[in-house]
Order: C-alpha cells, then sequence, then structure tokens
C-alpha cells in the first residue's frame, strides 16, 4: 500500500514537535506541583493514595458550571453500600447542591434499573447510575476500579477511578460531551501507559482510548483530541483524509515527534 509522510501537518491546523512536546507535558508536571503546593493550605488536606476526599480541579469546574440537577443512583443492598464510593459521591455534593445522591436496594425494587437496562443483560449490584433530565450514563461496579489481571486470572486492584468515571459522567449527561483522548496506533507509537503517563491523565478525568484509522472509518465523534506520538512509520493516504477531515471540522490534535527519544 503506497504510504505518505507526514507533509500535511505543516499545516495551519496542527502545531508539532518534539521540543514542544517536552514543553507542553513539563508544563503539566509544573502545574501539578503547584497544586500540590496550594493544596498544603486547604483545611482539609487529602493524603490517601487514592484521593478519595478531593476533587480535581477539572471535576470542580465541570460542578461549577451545572445548571441542571444530576441525581447519582448506587445499586446497593441497604447496610451493603461501598463506604469509600459513597464518601467520593458526598464530596461532590459538598462541591455542588445540584448534585443529588440516593441508594437503591436492587432485591427491593427490581424494576428501577429495568428502565436504564437497554442492553437487556441487567445492571450489576454495586453500579452507579449517573442521570440527568432525558440522559444517563451506566457506572458498572468494575470500571470503578483500575483491576489488572496476571496470568493465571488472578485479580489485582491497582487504583480508585470513581471521580474520572462520574465526572465524565455527568458531562455526558448534562452536555453529551466525553473528555476522550485518542491515541493513534498502527505506526509503532510508544502509549501513555507505556510512557507512564496514563494515569496521571485519567486521574484528571480524561478516557484514552486506541484509534486504528485503519479499521475505522473516521474519528469517533466523542473525541476531545487525537494524539499521535512518534510514528515510526508513516500513514498511508486515507488515514491521512481521515485526520483532515476531522481537523477541518473542528477537531484538535497534538502530534509529537522523537518524544523523549526512544521508549523501549
Amino acid at each position: 500500500m503506497k504510504t505518505i509522510r507526514l507533509d500535511f501537518l505543516k499545516s495551519k491546523h496542527v502545531r508539532y514537535g518534539g521540543y514542544a512536546a517536552i514543553i507542553i507535558f513539563a508544563v503539566l508536571a509544573g502545574l501539578l506541583i503547584v497544586n500540590l503546593i496550594v493544596g498544603q493550605l486547604e483545611v482539609q488536606v487529602d493524603m490517601t493514595e487514592s484521593r478519595l476526599y478531593s476533587l480535581s480541579e477539572q471535576t470542580e469546574q465541570v460542578l461549577a458550571g451545572l445548571d441542571e440537577d444530576v441525581t447519582i443512583y448506587g445499586l446497593y443492598r441497604s447496610g451493603n453500600e461501598a463506604s469509600n464510593v459513597v464518601e467520593a459521591i458526598r464530596k461532590y455534593q459538598r462541591a455542588s447542591n445540584m448534585v443529588k445522591f440516593e441508594s437503591i436496594d436492587p432485591e427491593l425494587f427490581p424494576a428501577f434499573s429495568r428502565k436504564y437496562d437497554v442492553t437487556g443483560e441487567g445492571i450489576a449490584e454495586g453500579s452507579l447510575i449517573v442521570e440527568s433530565g432525558d440522559q444517563f450514563k451506566i457506572i458498572d461496579r468494575f470500571d470503578i476500579w483500575d483491576v489488572s489481571y496476571n496470568q493465571s486470572g488472578q485479580a489485582r486492584v491497582l487504583g480508585f477511578k470513581v471521580e474520572q468515571q462520574i465526572t465524565n459522567a455527568i458531562l455526558f449527561v448534562t452536555s453529551g460531551l466525553t473528555n476522550k483522548i485518542y491515541e493513534l496506533t498502527g505506526h509503532g507509537e510508544p502509549s501513555f501507559s507505556l510512557m507512564g503517563l496514563a494515569e496521571t491523565i485519567e486521574k484528571e478525568n480524561y478516557q484514552i482510548e486506541e484509534l486504528n484509522l485503519v479499521t475505522s472509518n473516521n474519528v469517533p465523534e466523542d473525541a476531545s483530541v487525537v494524539v499521535i506520538i512518534s510514528p515510526k512509520f508513516d500513514i498511508n493516504e486515507a488515514e491521512r483524509d481521515k485526520l483532515i477531515d476531522y481537523l477541518e471540522n473542528g477537531g484538535r490534535a497534538m502530534i509529537f515527534f522523537d518524544f523523549l527519544g526512544s521508549v523501549a
């Protein structure tokens, strides 16, 4: 298949460069350090690994912009609520009077979750339902935790992702928008995960998804930004056209070349 180089990236739609990549992430690191220092001045300082008792600046901005009620339903049997999840939700309530929370016992009210069960597969106990107006989003109980599995299939909990999931759900039900970063794949690109940056990005309530434009018809509509990190091989003409179409219709891209050298 004929391939072409990324000369089109010199257009006004895109800014790129290895130095730009380093500067961007240096600035982000600086902002994180500043936030940590400022956080020491708060009356309540969150020292928990999962930041259970504090909300990110982005979440606070989302809550400040709410102009309609949001209700979070927790599917818990009475007395069996997940205390860490509920406490995190209480933080949303303290930050905004537009956020409500209700715990629904699925055994006592089995019909409640059926109206949200669009797939007919059922909604697992421990899941959350975020609703505003006629829009809703289900957060599966397994998506609240960052879980990895070893070769024998044993699960290991690596982190707590409830804020990321709830904030993205609130954005979706109130505006139809999501914070999704799509990483272009298929050209030998390193990933945020491989570079150790995925966890930091996800803590700021961004979801990271892979994007293969060879198998995808176009850039997904829910993309906040497409990231291309140091491709080792040229993209083909069809991929180029899909990227240009996305950019010319208001899309955004971050493109890095020779990002911090090679990644083993």
